[in-house]
């Protein structure tokens, strides 16, 4: 009953003896299995070509990061250029104008950096594409004060309070290093092209670097309020107003858990994994690997607000005057190992968005210090950072006879140190020897003022 040519019938129905006598409803339609067949070779068609085209995507919008890289370097060069001729213009004028100049270049710069973090956005949204289909579109980001609302709804065990010194005790040698800091912080902000400080302190184990670190601010307050004289930070209001207005954030590279290092689930871009610590240590005073170990990946997905945004919350929820000045101290303890796990580059990255903040904070009396420890030196490339001054800052061995005349001050009557005080005595040239064998890091001094503030500790237990 089919008037269709045999080429067209994809059962020979004239043969088939289990199809006579069905009507032709319920015979095979070539028709349909034709369609069916063109529909899925168009399909495949259209899948390959989908992919081709989402390939393509991809290449072109890495091309165009790599574009706008070269033009932040290049901006980057010609805002050093600009520098370097201001420090060497003697016209007042002239340099006015460069600073003009200076200051248009660092918000094409910014304007930059924004251009390419859309487009990272949008390259891992293309990533995303490539393993499914129809990924899900990105969440839209979370407020500030959203963001803060889920971190403190998570749970929280503060861990351990590590030993500290007592902040208000100034240990031997550090009037000097507290003053170098000083002079450090003030001359960058005071140069021709004020600049954020980035303080490096690389100094051999037991130096007490993390412990000066942790007590930068209130050795700072303490030493311009015993020295009027030093150089005057802030024209809005002496050194101490300002330095009572501070604010010190404290990351810690080490401690595992407890610390703010990196978790396998952590922020891609350098500018939220900043961001997220300064809210963590600077706002909530919480660790931030703890949060992060708690949180829902749709809350991380939608963390996405500037390091300066952040900075500028942790000031104004301190003061209520907002041309107040304020110094905020970002102190990155044991920064290499950061670096072990997410490399130097990364590193780099992240220390360049945080003083990229300065110029605009600095319009608003905010006064931005970063201060790196660690037992080595850093890499040129890692803090060669074109909006940043860095300075190295050393802590000294202290001298034996200072430590042993201190000693004798404060524990003279304990048994250890008895006929320590006559000048020729086998007694003092034993202690001499012994501290000088040590060297007397800070470390080593803590130590023997410990053992001699229990008056029945021995000379074979020290």
């Amino acid at each position: 009953d089919l008037d269709l040519p045999r080429a067209q019938v994809p059962i020979a129905v004239d043969t088939n003896p289990l199809l006579d006598g069905l009507p032709s409803s319920l015979l095979p339609d070539p028709s349909r299995a034709s369609s069916s067949s063109s529909s899925s070779s168009s399909s495949s068609s259209s899948s390959s070509s989908s992919s081709s085209e989402l390939r393509a995507e991809i290449a072109e919008t890495k091309e165009a990061i790599k574009k706008v890289e070269r033009q932040i370097d290049n901006v980057e060069a010609e805002i050093k250029k600009v520098e370097l001729t201001i420090e060497n213009t003697p016209d007042p004028e002239e340099k006015k104008q460069l600073r003009k100049k200076e200051e248009q270049l660092r918000d094409e710069k910014n304007k930059l950096l924004d251009e390419k973090k859309d487009l990272r956005t949008l390259l891992l949204q293309l990533n995303q594409s490539t393993l499914s289909p129809s990924p899900p579109p990105l969440p839209p980001p979370a407020t500030l004060d959203e963001m803060i609302q889920t971190l403190q709804s998570l749970p929280w065990n503060p861990p351990p309070a590590p030993f500290t010194f007592d902040p208000e005790v100034t240990f031997l040698g550090e009037e000097n290093a507290i003053a170098d800091l000083w002079k450090n912080i003030h001359d960058s902000f005071h140069s021709s092209s004020p600049k954020p400080s980035l303080i490096i302190s690389a100094n051999m184990s037991g130096m007490g670097k993390t412990t000066f670190g942790r007590r930068a601010l209130t050795l700072l307050q303490k030493h311009v309020a015993d020295h009027p004289e030093a150089p005057q930070l802030s024209p809005a209001c002496s050194n101490s107003d300002l330095l009572n207005h501070s604010s010190h954030v404290f990351i810690n590279c080490n401690s595992g858990s407890l610390g703010d290092n990196n978790t396998p689930n952590d922020f891609e871009s350098p500018d939220a994994w900043i961001a997220f610590r300064l809210l963590c240590r600077g706002i909530l005073r919480r660790n931030a690997i703890s949060m992060l170990l708690q949180m829902q990946p749709k809350d991380t997905a939608r963390f996405r607000p500037r390091p300066e945004s952040v900075i500028e919350r942790l000031v104004n929820d301190q003061r209520t005057d907002p041309k107040q000045p304020f110094m905020v101290f970002v102190h990155f303890d044991e920064y290499p190992f950061l670096v072990d796990k997410r490399g130097e580059k990364f590193v780099g990255q992240v220390l360049r968005e945080l003083v990229s903040c300065s110029h605009s904070l600095l319009q608003q009396s905010i006064f931005l210090v970063v201060f790196l420890t660690a037992t080595i030196q850093p890499s040129h490339s890692l803090i060669n950072i074109s909006n940043a001054i860095s300075r190295y800052h050393s802590l000294e061995l202290l001298d034996p006879d200072v430590v042993l005349n201190h000693l004798l001050d404060e524990y003279g009557d304990h048994p250890l140190l008895n006929k320590v005080a006559s000048p020729n005595s086998a007694a003092r040239r034993r202690w001499r020897i012994f501290l000088h064998d040590l060297g007397v890091v800070p470390i080593f001094f803590a130590t023997i003022c410990n053992v001699l503030s229990f008056p029945n500790r021995s000379a074979v237990y020290l």
